[in-house]
């Protein structure tokens, strides 16, 4: 009669685990919002840290094209002078346009008389090498 009355205390005590697991506010449902939070957390701080540091960790290898651009926009250029600047680069065929910006003798031919625009390559060539001495 002993063992008959713990078997049936054991079903008891399983199905009374069983609802308490079954009911809304159990502890796996906790856990698993829980889970839910912590993995939505998780994402967002993974999307905040690649969006801050994503140019840092893509590098420093630019196009030609990208470091015409910074130094344009250090130099204080406009979009119509940056313009010119990539339509001379390209009367030059230069394969890297940013060249205009070390050798001021590619200005220089593109400012002489009779050219298309002499005188805003003059203007930039200013900007960028600052007034030349004439010798």
């Amino acid at each position: 009669m002993y063992a008959f009355s713990c078997l049936l205390a054991n079903v008891e005590s399983y199905r009374s685990a069983s609802n308490y697991m079954q009911r809304s506010g159990s502890a796996v449902d906790v856990v698993f919002i829980v889970g839910v939070l912590l993995g939505i957390a998780a994402l967002a701080a993974g999307l905040h840290f690649w969006d801050k540091h994503r140019k840092k960790l893509r590098g420093s290898g630019g196009t030609s094209g990208s470091l015409l651009t910074e130094l344009a926009e250090a130099h204080g250029l406009s979009r119509s002078e940056r313009t010119m600047l990539t339509q001379g680069a390209t009367a030059h065929h230069l394969d890297e346009p940013a060249l205009l910006f070390v050798d001021p003798s590619i200005l220089q031919s593109l400012s002489n008389p009779g050219r298309a625009h002499a005188k805003a390559y003059a203007s930039l060539m200013r900007k960028i090498f600052g007034q030349r001495e004439n010798s």
